[in-house]
């Protein structure tokens, strides 16, 4: 009994939590909104103010495409460096935003295992340009992204000879990586259960 209710434990985790965290950040989302409908109107409606959030970060991205937008964050950037303490957190954060927008922007075209950091182990590693010449040697540009974070990593030029091709996306990959290997692509889940000497599953 202790093993089946451990085991639908673990189950509905994943599903309990994801739904936690859209209720809070519903809430959250909510109650910022609905202090600005509070100074205008008496309405209380809810998820009005989430709705009203939305609509100002959404016309705020807009605002931000335009040269105009663009100036005045720069501006915003050049004064919040001038205050103590401020600064360090302000570009901190700015820092883990942009790394997270830049990653739709990169291109991977093929998954592949590279030798990293040993010949004797393979790592994941993102394609990035087939096309790179060495002192004429032609090599190809791998992206391994660390674990958890995929922004963060390392480029590597290879061979082409020496890179495996796997068959899957790349958001499945770094959903691996993410995961420390924990969610692996199902086509390459080894189905034995037999164990060695050593306690690993092989």
């Amino acid at each position: 009994m202790k093993k089946i209710f451990i085991s639908g434990l673990l189950s509905l985790l994943p599903l309990g939590l994801t739904i936690f965290l859209i209720q809070v950040v519903f809430q959250w989302v909510d109650a910022l909104g609905s202090q600005i409908v509070r100074q205008f109107t008496d309405l209380e409606i809810p998820g009005l103010g989430f709705l009203l959030t939305l609509g100002v970060v959404f016309f705020a991205g807009l605002f931000m495409q335009v040269f105009v937008g663009k100036k005045i964050l720069s501006l915003m950037d050049t004064l919040i460096e001038r205050i103590p303490l401020i600064n360090h957190l302000y570009h901190g954060i700015k820092g883990v935003t942009d790394s997270f927008s830049q990653v739709p922007d990169r291109e991977f075209s093929m998954v592949v295992l590279v030798k990293y950091p040993t010949p004797e182990f393979e790592s994941i590693g993102l394609i990035t340009n087939e096309s790179v010449l060495i002192e004429g040697n032609k090599k190809v540009a791998v992206f391994i992204p660390t674990t958890p974070n995929p922004t963060n990593g390392f480029l590597v030029l290879a061979d082409l000879e020496d890179l495996t091709p796997l068959d899957i996306p790349v958001d499945e990959a770094l959903k691996s990586v993410i995961s420390m290997g924990s969610v692996w692509p199902k086509k390459y889940q080894a189905k034995s259960n037999t164990q060695s000497s050593n306690g690993i599953e092989s």
